[in-house]
Order: structure tokens, then sequence, then C-alpha cells
């Protein structure tokens, strides 16, 4: 990949590059669920082979089949990115929840999610329709990196509750205005934009009634 888009993150110029060596990934859990189920947790997990000082994964929620439908929603912070201000990129940490794709997102030029309806509270907040969009945005400016390393249980967390019909939901990558996409930066001088590999999560919605 080669660029100079400038990007204006805590007041740098982001010069964008290509990972060294592929090994920036981030991945959400796919699950299979019962229609009705609470507290459904889906993980999203990274993996970092750079230090990094900022990461943003803004994501999608999406009906793909059937009505599947999600109720309710919450966000929140575990594995290497707890939640504190002591925490690595713990400075600033931002989970946000959007219902609308209301806006023009800059960088991909294509609509993106823009107003909020819930803001970095990590509670449970009620699903009125998909598609919605979310933003986990965690960057420092004098505390402490990210280490390179993998998560084992998901440094973000998606809890939530589904609606009474079988189908399928998928968990996606999205862009939020104006101008969030998925991307780490690293510590370099630069510093440097990397692009992970995505892995989208599947959620299947069964009629479990009856089953054993």
């Amino acid at each position: 990949m080669t660029c100079w888009r400038g990007l204006a993150l805590m007041g740098l110029i982001v010069c964008c590059a290509a990972s060294a060596w592929g090994a920036n990934s981030v991945v959400v859990d796919s699950k299979t669920v019962c229609t009705g189920a609470k507290n459904v947790t889906i993980a999203v997990k990274l993996t970092n082979d750079s230090e990094l000082r900022h990461v943003e994964v803004p994501l999608e929620v999406r009906s793909v089949s059937g009505g599947a439908s999600v109720t309710a929603l919450k966000m929140s912070w575990s594995d290497r990115m707890p939640g504190g201000r002591e925490t690595p990129l713990g400075e600033n940490g931002f989970a946000n929840q959007f219902f609308a794709r209301d806006c023009a997102c800059a960088k991909e030029k294509t609509n993106g999610y823009g107003t909020k309806v819930a803001s970095t509270d990590t509670l449970s907040h009620s699903v009125e329709k998909l598609p919605m969009g979310l933003l986990f945005s965690r960057f420092r400016m004098m505390g402490a990196n990210l280490q390179p390393g993998t998560d084992s249980s998901g440094s973000f967390l998606i809890t939530l509750d589904v609606g009474a019909k079988a189908g399928t939901i998928e968990i996606d990558t999205a862009c939020v205005c104006p101008s969030h996409t998925l991307m780490f930066v690293d510590v370099s001088p630069g510093p440097k934009a990397i692009y992970p590999e995505f892995t989208k999560g599947v959620i299947t919605v069964e009629a479990c009634a009856g089953k054993k």
C-alpha cells in the first residue's frame, strides 16, 4: 500500500503504510444461539505485531436473513485493554452506539454512522432496529501503549439480547463519521497507520423450542 493520506489523530500526521508481515488482525467471534437468548457475549479479538498508541474498530451490526434482530446491546472493555486510565490506551476510550447511517464518511466516500445514541457508558441500551453502528476507540496521550500480542478473550466485548425470530446477524466493519475506519496506529516517529485484516462475525439464530 502506498499513500500519503493525511489523517489527523491527536494532532499528529499519520503516514499510511502496510504491515510488515501481516500479523495484525481484528476477529469478531461467530456463534449459534437460540431465539430470545439474553446476554450473548461476542468477543472482538485483536492481534498486533507492533506497539500501538491508537486503535479504531468501527463495526456494523446487521440482519441478513429471516428477520433476526437484536433487542439490547452493550459495549465493554476486557483482556489486554480493560477499563481504567492506567491500562494500555486507557486515557481515552470510546464505546459509542449509532442507529442511523446519516452522514458522508470522508475516507470511504460512502454513508457512515454519525448520530450517537449511546456514548461510552458500558450499559445495555435498547435497540429499535438494525443495522446499527458501533465504535470502539482507544488512544493514549502520555500513558501506556498496547504492547504486541494477541487477545485471548477479546479486548472489546459486545453483549446483546436476541429477538424472537430465527435468522442470521452479521457484525462487519463499517465507517463512523467523520472518518473513523478500521485502523491501528503504531509508535514510530511518523507515526504509521496499520490496516489490520478483518474477520466478520456471524450470529446464527435458531428456533430452539423442543430441542434437547
